[in-house]
């Protein structure tokens, strides 16, 4: 795809400042605020939370306590993510796997979209099939080049975490690979012996290349699984499992998944084998771009923008926030950053088109929130829905969580309450940031918690190999939520009177 000119960025970025600076209302400081009882009444210290309410039409703060308190937002953070890609992207943007040939090969190319799906790969081949039936392919490449790869999200995360996948042009199913113990034909399992597939929308594919042995060493507890090699730069993953990592005698209580580590070379594999299930007949895929005398044979679309972003908002896949915001600072520099430097870029773009607004100590190492080094204040996250709630249709990818407050309301109440929000949470720090709207009045509110005490030890002692550090991390963060509820019923009662 041709790129604008860096010309071209620079005055649309300028008019978007213009435009910013009228749409955006500056948010006028309350005096004298005071903690909320319910704080304590929680169980927490008033310096461990953050909060702020403002009135969007007036811009007048209604309550407020820390709101320019730096927080770790965790998941929140993709508020910021979804307002920039529908900014720089655009509302009918789609992300695009094509297939070309040129030649007797075969080329498969990503543009890092977020949801393709194993079905979806599928379509492609059988549209391969009807535009070249019976083809013989001597080749095959996967080219990936539209976006840069990385093996995890943030190296501050447990290495084995399906939420810490690694990520590239080529993703599939989210990148996580379920496994189940081999069984026998009597049913009984197979000890050491480990099934591992794709698996989304009813389409299981087998990936037997990914061997799962048991670890040469010791591992500490709590890591059942580390990648066998960390440093290995092979295209293929492999693990090392403890002892114990199941039951031999029972089938695990839920589901367990591997994240993918190399995702670009594990796509186009997965295409392959739903090829040969197909009857198509394909080598070894080989990474390779393009050429410019291939022939576009087909390609799939992804849904459209905001199907995609409601998705992203609902289910908080980091995955799909770090390539939404990869692809958005592509579109926005015209160049392939990587994924540190395309939150620096959006963070650049918030500073631009936002203008109003004090971005101090506001810190973004990626564009899903995985990574305690991110940092936001309640008041800054209050600027950003300001921004998405004056667009109504990015407002609508919003989730709305109206039945968790209003028992026995709908959400066409005769109060006209309608609220949204984005939860965010990571060991000891939790966030709620979202929009009310009583009365066709619209509010904006952002909470955050933390206990920096335990933050503080749980990354002296941190150890990658370990998947869940905090074994009291639940407890808190179930505290946690009953303090964002209780505060926006507080809310609700102040401004519905």
């Amino acid at each position: 795809m041709l790129l604008p000119s860096r010309r071209f960025f620079t005055a649309g970025l300028a008019l978007a400042v213009m435009l910013a600076a009228a749409a955006f209302p500056r948010l006028a400081k309350a005096a004298d605020a005071t903690p909320a009882p319910v704080i304590e009444q929680q169980g927490f210290n008033n310096g461990d939370v953050g909060y702020v309410l403002v009135d969007l039409a007036s811009g007048k703060t209604i309550t407020d306590w820390q709101a320019d308190r730096l927080f770790v937002p965790g998941s929140v953070l993709k508020l910021v993510t979804s307002l920039t890609a529908w900014k720089i992207l655009g509302e009918d943007f789609r992300f695009t796997t094509r297939l070309w040939q040129s030649g007797d090969a075969l080329y498969l190319q990503g543009s890092g979209d977020p949801v393709l799906t194993a079905t979806d790969l599928q379509s492609l081949l059988r549209s391969l099939q009807a535009t070249r039936p019976g083809a013989v392919w001597r080749h095959f490449y996967i080219d990936a080049t539209a976006l840069l790869p990385g093996s995890m999200i943030s190296d501050r995360q447990p290495v084995a975490a399906d939420y810490n996948p690694g990520f590239g042009a080529l993703n599939v199913d989210f990148n996580r690979l379920a496994i189940t113990p081999a069984r026998t034909q009597s049913g009984t399992q197979s000890p050491g012996i480990w099934q591992v597939s794709s698996q989304a929308y009813g389409l299981t594919v087998p990936v037997d290349w990914v061997p799962i042995t048991p670890s040469p060493v010791l591992l500490p507890q709590g890591a059942p699984f580390v990648p066998a090699s960390p440093d290995d730069a092979s295209p293929a993953d492999r693990w090392w499992y403890a002892a114990g990592a199941m039951p031999a005698d029972k089938a695990p209580a839920e589901e367990l998944f591997l994240p993918v580590k190399q995702a670009d070379p594990t796509t186009g594999k997965i295409f392959r084998t739903i090829a040969h299930d197909l009857g198509i007949a394909l080598p070894e895929p080989q990474p390779g771009p393009v050429p410019a005398d291939a022939i576009l044979l087909t390609q799939h679309d992804s849904p459209a923008l905001p199907g995609v972003l409601q998705g992203l908002l609902r289910y908080s896949n980091n995955l799909s926030a770090e390539l939404i915001g990869m692809t958005a600072a592509k579109r926005l520099t015209g160049q392939v950053p990587t994924l540190a430097a395309a939150a620096a870029a959006q963070l650049q773009w918030l500073k631009a088109n936002l203008p109003a607004v004090d971005w101090t100590g506001l810190r973004m190492v990626n564009h899903s929130g995985l990574d305690g080094d991110n940092r936001a204040s309640p008041g800054q996250m209050a600027a950003v829905l300001g921004a998405i709630a004056a667009d109504p249709a990015l407002a609508d990818c919003l989730p709305d969580i109206t039945g968790s407050l209003v028992a026995g309301e709908s959400v066409n109440s005769p109060a006209g309450i309608h609220i949204t929000g984005k939860s965010g949470t990571m060991d000891y720090a939790a966030g709620l940031a979202g929009v009310m709207t009583i009365a066709d009045r619209q509010y904006a509110y952002a909470i955050f918690i933390a206990d920096d005490a335990q933050r503080a030890a749980l990354a002296a002692k941190f150890d990658p190999r370990i998947l869940r550090p905090a074994k009291d991390g639940r407890a808190w963060t179930l505290r946690a939520r009953q303090l964002q509820m209780a505060l926006l019923k507080e809310w609700l009662s102040q401004v519905g009177r």
